[in-house]
C-alpha cells in the first residue's frame, strides 16, 4: 500500500495521516514505512519486510544468535536496550490471562528486530481456557512474526495430563493460526507439571528453556548450568543480560531446522559433556545425549572430547548442581557418581601396590633376620 492510498483510504476516519510517526505505537492501524518508500499497517508487517530503518522484520535466527525477551517492565523505545545488550532481536510480550494487554508492545515492535511474541499463560489445565486464552493472543498481535510463546511457568493444575492437553490446546492455536508455537519454562517446573515429550511429538524443537548460574550480569553463557532436555531449540541463559536485568537468549538450532533429525545432531553437540569437580575427588562423568554415567578410563574421556563433547573443570559446589541439572533420574545420577569415584578409589590403591611393589622389589632378605635395602 502506497502513502498516498493509505490517505485516500483512512482520510476523515480519525486518524492523522501526515503526522503517524509520532503515534504509530498506539494501534494496529498505523503506517509503517519500507525501505523501497512504501508504506504498511503495522499489524500487516510480516517476516522478510525490511523497514526503512535497514532492520528486516524477523529475519531467520543461527545457531549461537543472541535474542533478548522483554515485557511491559522494559520502556516502549527498545533502542537503548538492545544496543546495551548487543542484539536487535526481540520476543515480546503481549498478553496474560485473557485480560492484560501490554500497552508498549506495538512500540517495542517498531524498535526492535520482532522475532516473535509470547503469551504469559494462566489456563491450568483448563483446556478451553488455554483456547480462551490463544484466542485473546493472537487477536492483539501488533504484526507477524514467526514465533507464538506459550510462556508455562504458573498457575498449573495438580493434574500434569491436563495441564499438556492445555500447552497443547494452546500450542494448536497459534499453529491453525499460521504461526510456529514455542513452549517456554523452567525444566524442574517442566519436569513436574507437564509431560513435555507428548507436547515435543507433536512440536519437535519446540522448548525455549530457563537456566542460570546466578544473578550477576552475565552477558554470555555459562554452560555449566545448561539445561540438558531433547528438543531446545534457545536457551534463556540469564535473567542479567545487563546491569539492571535483562533476559538474554542463546539460538541452539537455526530456524530452518525443524526435521527431529538434525535436531539429535545439534543437541548432541551442544549438550554433550565430560566434568570433574577442581578438587579432583570426583571421578569423570559424563554426558551423553541427556544420560549420565560414570567414566572408568580416562581413554574414554579423549574419545568423547574428540567427538566434540565440551571438557567442564567445576567448582565442587557447581559440580554437584550441573550433574542434577542434566538428569531427572537420581537414581542414574547416584551410580555414575559412585562408579566414577569408585575408580578414582580403584587408582590410587593401583598406584599405592605399585609401589609397595617396587620397593619391595629393592630388598634383599639375608639369612634369617638380616634385611637389607639394595636401593
Amino acid at each position: 500500500m502506497s502513502y498516498q492510498d493509505f490517505k485516500n483510504t483512512h482520510l476523515g476516519n480519525g486518524y492523522d495521516i501526515d503526522d503517524w510517526f509520532g503515534d504509530q505505537g498506539l494501534t494496529g492501524e498505523y503506517l509503517v514505512k519500507l525501505k523501497n518508500g512504501s508504506y504498511k499497517l503495522v499489524k500487516d508487517i510480516v517476516e522478510g519486510d525490511v523497514l526503512s530503518t535497514g532492520n528486516t522484520v524477523a529475519s531467520g535466527m543461527k545457531k549461537d544468535d543472541y535474542f533478548i525477551d522483554v515485557s511491559a517492565y522494559q520502556p516502549e523505545d527498545l533502542t537503548d536496550i538492545c544496543n546495551a545488550s548487543g542484539t536487535r532481536n526481540t520476543i515480546i510480550k503481549v498478553t496474560e490471562g485473557t485480560g492484560w494487554l501490554s500497552p508498549v508492545a506495538t512500540q517495542q515492535t517498531n524498535t526492535s528486530n520482532c522475532v516473535g511474541y509470547y503469551h504469559f499463560a494462566r489456563f491450568g489445565g483448563d483446556v478451553g481456557l488455554a483456547q480462551a486464552e490463544a484466542d485473546f493472543f493472537i487477536s492483539n498481535l501488533p504484526s507477524k512474526p514467526r514465533y507464538l510463546v506459550c510462556d508455562y511457568e504458573d498457575s498449573a493444575s495438580g493434574n500434569v495430563q491436563a495441564n499438556t492437553d492445555a500447552v497443547i490446546a494452546f500450542m494448536d492455536k497459534c499453529k491453525q493460526a499460521g504461526f510456529e508455537p514455542i513452549y517456554y519454562s523452567y525444566k524442574p517446573y517442566t519436569l513436574a507439571n507437564v509431560y513435555i515429550d507428548q507436547v515435543t511429538a507433536k512440536y519437535p524443537n519446540s522448548l525455549w528453556i530457563a537456566a542460570y548460574p546466578n544473578y550477576e550480569v552475565t552477558p554470555t553463557p555459562y554452560w555449566g548450568v545448561f539445561p540438558s532436555m531433547d528438543n531446545i531449540r534457545w536457551w534463556q541463559f540469564t535473567s542479567t543480560g545487563i546491569a539492571g536485568g535483562l533476559d538474554k537468549n542463546i539460538v541452539l538450532i537455526d530456524d530452518e531446522v525443524t526435521s527431529s533429525s538434525n535436531v539429535e545432531e545439534e543437541d548432541e553437540e551442544m549438550t554433550n559433556f565430560v566434568a570433574r569437580n577442581q578438587t579432583g575427588d570426583s571421578g569423570y562423568v559424563a554426558v551423553v545425549n541427556g544420560r549420565v554415567f560414570g567414566i572408568g578410563d580416562m581413554e574414554t574421556v579423549f574419545q568423547l572430547q574428540n567427538a566434540g563433547a565440551k571438557h567442564l573443570n567445576l567448582p565442587d559446589t557447581d559440580f554437584g548442581r550441573f550433574i542434577d541439572s542434566q538428569s531427572r533420574d537420581a537414581q542414574e545420577i547416584k551410580q555414575a557418581i559412585a562408579d566414577a569415584n569408585a575408580k578414582v578409589v580403584e587408582a590410587i590403591e593401583k598406584i599405592k601396590s605399585t609401589s609397595v611393589q617396587d620397593a619391595l622389589g629393592k630388598v634383599t632378605i639375608k639369612g634369617n633376620l638380616e634385611v637389607a635395602n639394595e636401593g
